[in-house]
């Protein structure tokens, strides 16, 4: 977590002193003799600059705050002074009394220099607002002597502490927990896995908070690949495939988000009815993989019910729920119900996660979806979405010569007669042993469902074959049918 210590600061009537250093044409103020400020009743509220850790070596000493009257109010400016050294990362908080004084238009200025720096201000609560800058390059500086570093605008009037909403409940799907795999341990007791999920908690250590930009900074322009081995996932909260920029806005949309624990509930039919039988605190476990993405896992004891279909809630710091995973069972899969209007197309996507290691082929795999959504004729596609066309013996060269995928499975809905229906396909190696087929990781297939109704949709995935449906498996080449629980996952856009 990041901690703060308070440096100095000093309210001198018509301007700000910081480190000993006042800019006197900038801080100059218009209105009374007696140093009160237009707008303000009295003087000028007070401004405490603070050292958030880690930042430089030298702290908050050498950065000058100026202010000048506008209007009702002034602009207030951090400036890095004459010999100041930030080194690779600064980080540092400015706080006033919100019971008297406002701030509006807070930004980074610094971050003109464009992609050299990573950098962000943002109100995180009424009258404290923190700053960060990381510079992209090792041994480079987050700042420069004469930078302005932030500015906002201080306007008499308490703040509006109504539009400060933390955590989860803010926009309760960002901490929906993803990846989830369901296997049996060497015990034979079966365990629960699934992504730490806090989008813009780049660090990990629990809380989305400024020090959170130098994940960014340190792996910037890195790609990142949409599968579940990227072990940076984590960090490419928008998902464009790279880590840059625009993975601060992650930051400012869940600033100062915490995930509390982890809920683990089971319902009989996946659908309703879901208890808890089970938490998990986040606090209290330890990252999988150090300095990677976190995961955690939940053995279950004597309260395991066969068959049953479990799933896990995110609880935040003041106890609010985040949206529920994906549904999850010894037999399959199941997604939270996503709304579509009626005429709206759903993308869906079939996407590898964790396979052990090559394949020379997999059993049919079963996508179940509500009867009220019609099958897009011609709209299957290998691979990511609107890349590989089925050639026309359904192989797949994008992907690999050695894989085929009949199309026609995807001609044929089959009506299940409880209000779902279901499509198949199945993955064959055409060399079938020598070589197999590479690691199923990524986008494998991907179709479009059209609503008829409005009802929302909810996918389940399984696997079938004559004998009905049992545990997703492939073949390791030796004809030895080896599990490997539910490698496979679905997505929806």
């Amino acid at each position: 977590m990041a901690h703060r210590t308070d440096w100095k600061t000093a309210n001198i009537g018509r301007g700000l002193l910081l480190g000993g250093l006042l800019i006197a044409a900038a801080s100059c103020t218009k209105g009374n003799t007696d140093g009160s400020i237009q707008g303000f009743a009295d003087e000028m509220p007070e401004i405490t600059v603070s050292a958030i850790n880690p930042t430089s070596a030298h702290g908050v000493q050498g950065i000058d705050v100026v202010t000048t009257p506008e209007g009702d109010g002034v602009t207030v400016s951090l400036v890095a002074a004459n010999g100041f050294e930030a080194g690779e990362q600064l980080f540092f908080n400015v706080g006033f009394n919100p019971s008297t004084a406002h701030a509006e238009e807070v930004q980074s200025v610094v971050s003109a220099q464009g992609e050299n720096v990573v950098s962000l201000a943002i109100e995180s609560q009424p009258g404290s607002i923190d700053f960060g800058a990381v510079s992209t390059a090792p041994g480079g500086s987050a700042a420069s002597p004469g930078d302005t570093l932030m500015s906002f605008k201080l306007k008499p009037g308490e703040a509006d502490l109504g539009k400060y909403v933390s955590s989860a409940g803010r926009n309760p799907s960002l901490s929906r927990a993803k990846n989830l795999e369901f296997h049996k341990n060497d015990g034979g007791n079966w365990v629960l896995e699934w992504d730490y999920t806090n989008p813009g908690d780049y660090n990990q250590d629990g809380e989305v908070s400024i020090t959170d930009i130098t994940p960014i900074g340190v792996h910037f322009g890195q790609k990142v690949a949409n599968s579940w081995n990227d072990k940076k996932r984590h960090i490419d909260a928008d998902s464009n495939g790279e880590i840059n920029l625009g993975d601060i806005t992650p930051m400012g949309q869940n600033y100062g988000a915490r995930i509390f624990a982890y809920n683990i509930e089971m319902s009989e039919n996946g659908d309703d009815g879901f208890i808890v039988v089970g938490q998990l605190l986040v606090d209290e476990e330890e990252e999988l993989e150090p300095g990677e993405t976190k995961r955690f896992a939940y053995e279950f004891g004597a309260q395991y019910v066969v068959g049953g279909w479990y799933r896990v809630v995110p609880l935040d710091k003041e106890l609010q729920f985040g949206s529920p995973s994906e549904a999850i069972s010894e037999f399959g899969r199941r997604m939270a119900p996503v709304a579509y209007a009626a005429g709206q197309k759903a993308l869906v996507t079939v996407f590898g996660q964790n396979m052990s290691g090559n394949i020379a082929h997999a059993n049919a795999i079963r996508v179940v979806f509500p009867a009220s959504y019609d099958y897009v004729p011609g709209s299957a596609n290998a691979g990511k979405p609107g890349g590989n066309p089925w050639d026309p013996d359904g192989i797949w060269k994008g992907f690999a010569d050695s894989l085929l995928f009949p199309p026609d499975a995807f001609h044929k809905v089959e009506e299940l007669g409880n209000g779902k229906r279901a499509m198949d396909f199945n993955v064959t190696s055409l060399t079938r042993r020598s070589p197999a087929s590479p690691d199923l990781y990524g986008d494998i297939v991907n179709f479009k469902l059209e609503s008829t109704s409005g009802e929302p949709l909810s996918l389940e995935f399984m696997v079938y074959d004559d004998a009905g449906i049992h545990r997703t498996y492939f073949s390791d080449g030796d004809e030895n049918a080896v599990d490997f629980g539910n490698a496979l996952g679905l997505r929806l856009n």
